[in-house]
C-alpha cells in the first residue's frame, strides 16, 4: 500500500509556524518597500478561487491562465505564475512565469 505523499498534521502546523516566522522576518528587517508578496508553498491556496469570482480554476485548484507568455488569467487585471498554475514545479520554472507576467504587468499599466 502506498502510503500518502503529504506531511502529517503536525507537521503541516510546523511547516506554517516557520513559514510565519521567516514572513516576520522579512516585513521587520527586509527592504524597505511598499508591498511585500509572500509566495511560499507548493500547492494552491484553496482560498484564492473560493474569494476571487470570475478566476477560472483546474480540478486540481490550479488556475487557468488564458495566455502563458504573459500569466493573464481568466479574470480581467489579475496574472499568476509558478505553482499557482502549473502545481509543484521547479524554482527556475515559477521565477520565469514571475519575470514574463512582471513584463506583461508593467506594459499594461503604462498603456502599451
Amino acid at each position: 500500500m502506498l502510503k500518502s505523499q503529504r506531511p502529517a498534521f503536525g507537521a503541516e502546523v510546523a511547516w506554517a509556524r516557520w513559514q510565519l516566522r521567516q514572513a516576520t522576518w522579512l516585513l521587520d528587517s527586509g527592504p524597505d518597500c511598499d508591498v511585500v508578496v509572500i509566495a511560499i508553498g507548493t500547492t494552491p491556496n484553496p482560498l484564492v478561487p473560493r474569494t476571487t469570482t470570475g478566476l477560472e480554476t483546474t480540478r486540481h485548484g490550479t488556475v487557468v491562465v488564458k495566455d502563458e507568455a504573459t500569466g493573464r488569467t481568466t479574470k480581467d487585471r489579475v496574472w499568476a505564475g509558478g505553482d499557482v498554475v502549473t502545481g509543484a514545479a521547479t524554482v527556475i520554472s515559477a521565477m520565469g512565469a514571475g519575470k514574463r507576467a512582471a513584463a506583461d504587468m508593467d506594459a499594461f499599466l503604462r498603456g502599451a
